[in-house]
């Protein structure tokens, strides 16, 4: 009889810890996987091609902003205040380490950027270059990109440049950055 009451409740205990296991852990692990494995949303040229036309007037005001700023190095990324549906107030830029972080001030470009947001991980200035990340693994990016000067950006903008092709509005680019890509083009 004890040995019953002992099975019983240890059947009992199991079932109440995978149902309190669905109900609470289960949740967060799907939205962590979802937020963390975007391998679903994986863009291409043509739908950065419908992006950037989507979201031009966002992209403008960025664009803008960074090109007449005083900064030749600039990354702007979610952890620096600009999370969708999250307000802090400011927005802060990266700008080396001369000048460290620097909080943008301009409503207007807090605005856009806490728009794009929604649909890239990363603004970047670099030299001539204004790169918005949009997808992006550990060995692995994808993104457009605008030149400044107009010229096709290469290997000393992008560390791992594997493609590069025009979108439809000029010196606008769609560009793929993979590690284990170019390592096997560049092996000597």
């Amino acid at each position: 009889m004890k040995k019953k009451i002992i099975t019983w409740l240890i059947i009992v205990v199991l079932f109440f810890s995978i149902i309190t296991s669905v109900i609470f852990v289960f949740p967060y692990f799907i939205i962590f996987w979802s937020i963390r494995s975007n391998h679903m949303n994986m863009p291409d040229r043509n739908t950065s091609d419908v992006f950037l036309h989507e979201n031009i007037d966002s992209i403008v005001i960025i664009n803008n902003y960074l090109i007449s700023s005083r900064f030749d190095r600039i990354n702007i990324n979610r952890s620096s205040g600009a999370n969708p549906g999250i307000y802090t107030g400011t927005i802060e830029m990266f700008t080396g380490l001369e000048y460290g972080r620097v909080s943008i001030e301009d409503d207007e470009v807090i605005e856009a950027i806490r728009y794009l947001f929604q649909y890239v991980y990363s603004i970047s200035k670099r030299g001539n270059v204004i790169d918005f990340l949009s997808w992006s693994t550990r060995n692995h990016g994808r993104g457009i990109v605008y030149y400044i000067d107009g010229n096709i950006p290469g290997d000393q903008e992008f560390m791992w440049l594997t493609e590069i092709e025009p979108l439809s509005i000029d010196n606008w680019y769609f560009y793929v950055e993979n590690f284990n890509e170019w390592r096997t083009r560049n092996r000597n």
